[in-house]
């Protein structure tokens, strides 16, 4: 290929302590104003405004989900690395711990009570076959590490018998549409 493309992406992203909260593809899925809502109807705002505002705060824990592996460190990181240049708060993990804390769990049970379940309509392309919801299966298996090491004395592996961690997952198929949201009700 002799041409060369570009391909450019505007971001907007809110000021302030609201910054870390309005990033990535995250806000497009859940979107700021039904946090917003769920934490004034859970009643997790803040009576003062911090620099881990409850909204910020909300968007964290999920990307604890998304992120699994990392440390509070790396999903902040994560969650501001496009906000370079900007004059951002580097909270310390006891305050990223204590806002936790202080959200509690109501919001986010909430989240899932709105959002949890199929997104597509029906009739929408890809998400149904002759009347019946397409699905997707998803599984995988690995042998975990041993817990120990062997005996000296016996040589044998600890998990003689080749134990292996299976799982599986079920989801809908289908792209949900775009900028459709669930309301509460």
């Amino acid at each position: 290929m002799q041409g060369k493309s570009v391909i450019t992406r505007t971001i907007e992203a809110a000021g302030g302590v609201y910054a870390p909260g309005h990033l990535g593809e995250l806000t497009q899925i859940v979107d700021f104003v039904l946090v917003d809502t769920v934490i004034e109807e859970t009643g997790s705002r803040e009576k003062r405004l911090r620099l881990l505002p409850s909204r910020v705060v909300v968007y964290f824990v999920l990307a604890l989900a998304l992120f699994e592996d990392c440390s509070y460190r790396g999903v902040r990181g994560r969650l501001t690395a496009g906000l370079e240049g900007l004059p951002l708060v580097r909270p310390a993990v006891s305050s990223l711990s204590r806002a936790r804390r202080r959200i509690g769990a109501a919001p986010l049970r909430r989240l899932f009570e709105i959002l949890a379940g199929p997104v597509a309509h029906l009739g929408q392309a890809g998400s149904f076959y002759r009347g019946l919801r397409t699905v997707a299966v998803d599984g995988t298996a690995s042998r975990p590490a041993p817990a120990r090491t062997p005996p000296a004395s016996t040589g044998r592996p600890a998990h003689p018998g080749g134990v292996r961690v299976r799982a599986a997952a079920v989801g809908p198929a289908g792209r949900p549409p775009t900028g459709a949201l669930p309301t509460s009700s």
